[in-house]
């Protein structure tokens, strides 16, 4: 989770048009390809100041972010390419992680 300071710029960047759009880019890009996009925490509305009906209002009340892999086949699990799978999953992640880094 992020703290104080981190979440204001988190959520300023959604609502920034440049980098909310960026942020909308990379998330769509992850679910296609079967991520999954979540939080630990999420507060039941739009925190007060930022418009409820914002594009991203759900991403405005997630208190961080987290991307879920897809779920590896059973066969997988126990096979030498288990950890190719891992590392190529693991780089596709990499372009959202370091628009957190800038942004957050």
């Amino acid at each position: 989770m992020m703290d104080g300071e981190q979440l204001k710029r988190f959520r300023a960047a959604i609502v920034d048009a440049k980098r909310g759009k960026q942020l909308g880019t990379l998330l769509g890009k992850l679910g296609r390809g079967g991520f999954t996009v979540g939080s630990h925490e999420q507060l039941q509305r739009v925190p007060r100041g930022f418009d409820p009906e914002h594009p991203q209002a759900d991403l405005l009340r997630r208190k961080g972010l987290i991307v879920s892999f897809p779920a590896p086949s059973r066969s997988l699990l126990v096979s030498r390419q288990l950890v190719d799978w891992l590392t190529t999953h693991a780089k596709s992640t990499v372009p959202l992680v370091e628009w957190l880094a800038e942004v957050v």
